[in-house]
């Protein structure tokens, strides 16, 4: 992908993507899912963009209530990974999600299973969904400000 590409992509991500950490039951075993969105209401900047990129896959639909068509780029397993190595250095917002995605994805890659049955996979697991979710336990939490009422 050339660095202009990545550059609009991790635009696109920043600004109209997500990266989500999803829990998967399959025959009683828990299995940890990296999925990477881009939406868009515009399919045919997805569909340009997606034939420079080769990578993951591109849905379109039109809404019920007549709006305008909608799009989504997914990226799931291998193709998140590659994409947000190849984002990364881009990325701005979603610099520490991507991140903490790459270390799953890797550290999941090495042990060849992403079940919960495995100690370390476990806590990376837990570990991403915490970030992704924004609730990172190593960040002092916000404290909520007292309301003022009118004067």
């Amino acid at each position: 992908m050339r660095a202009a590409t990545a550059a609009y992509v991790a635009g696109l991500l920043d600004g109209d993507g997500a990266i989500q950490a999803k829990q998967i039951m399959r025959r009683r075993r828990a299995y940890w899912c990296i999925s990477v969105n881009i939406s868009s209401c515009i399919p045919r900047y997805l569909r340009d963009l997606r034939r420079e990129v080769v990578l993951g896959k591109l849905t379109a639909w039109q809404p019920k209530d007549g709006r305008r068509i909608a799009a989504r780029w997914s990226f799931h397993g291998d193709h998140a990974l590659r994409l947000l190595k190849a984002l990364l250095p881009h990325l701005r917002l979603k610099k520490r999600q991507a991140a903490a995605a790459i270390r799953f994805l890797t550290a999941s890659k090495k042990r060849k299973t992403r079940t919960m049955s495995t100690p370390l996979i476990k806590a990376r697991a837990n570990a991403v969904a915490c970030i992704i979710r924004g609730n990172d336990k190593t960040r002092k939490q916000a404290r909520p400000t007292k309301k003022r009422g009118i004067r």
